[in-house]
């Protein structure tokens, strides 16, 4: 993930994440795991995003830091990054405070940080959580803090769509590239901007900042 892949590279990339992504959702135990095939993965067309280093005072609590750890790569030993996957997290890059934590029940008192990232992380939550994990960011914020997430647009499942939909970043941060792939499968209902901007709003958070790019999109929401 770390430099620019071959196609059968990504192929390779996509099933492991898929991999994971199965691994750290409710199953039962009769579940059946089916190997991915690669004509069943929709790309979106690869997406440029440009990450300065935003201004954010006290710690960052990183949602999904782990992998790629791109807000640790960013802010360095000011992130606190939280991951459920341990082996995600030792392969994060040095810097951030590392803690094995889930999303939905975080540990910090309220109101403890002026900043909460989530990046490219709701996609692999079960949307049945997604307003808990929300709602405890919201909780840990401090009034006047702000929430930053970047995910995918994603639509319910179109008809004769591939099961699958990855996208490949290209991120462009202070002095680097780095080029990551994501994927999922298709949600049973869309799971985009809209969705995430209804839930924050039953949390008491407001939107402050949107940027859509189409298959992705940038959300910035306040604490009041």
């Amino acid at each position: 993930m770390r430099n620019s892949l071959s196609p059968l590279a990504w192929f390779q990339l996509i099933c492991v994440l898929l991999g994971l992504m199965l691994l750290n959702s409710p199953v039962t135990a009769d579940s059946g795991h089916k190997e991915v095939n690669e004509k069943d993965i929709h790309f979106f067309p690869t997406t440029e995003i440009s990450l300065g280093d935003f201004p954010a005072e006290g710690p960052i609590l990183d949602i999904g830091g782990g992998g790629e750890g791109i807000i640790g790569r960013l802010k360095g030993s000011q992130v606190v990054a939280i991951d459920i996957n341990e082996r995600e997290l030792a392969e994060a890059p040095d810097g951030p405070l590392k803690i094995v934590m889930d999303a939905s029940e975080l540990k910090f008192l309220d109101n403890s940080f002026n900043c909460v990232t989530i990046f490219f992380t709701m996609m692999y939550i079960p949307a049945e959580l997604h307003g808990k994990v929300l709602g405890q960011c919201a909780r840990v914020l401090k009034p006047g803090g702000r929430l930053m997430i970047w995910d995918m647009n994603l639509t319910a499942q179109p008809s004769g769509a591939k099961k699958i939909a990855a996208i490949r970043l290209k991120i462009q941060l202070p002095g680097k590239t780095v080029k990551p792939g994501y994927g999922t499968h298709w949600p049973a209902k869309a799971l985009d901007a809209a969705h995430y901007k209804q839930l924050a709003d039953s949390c008491g958070l407001q939107v402050s900042a949107e940027t859509d790019n189409g298959s992705t999109f940038y959300l910035e929401l306040k604490k009041p």
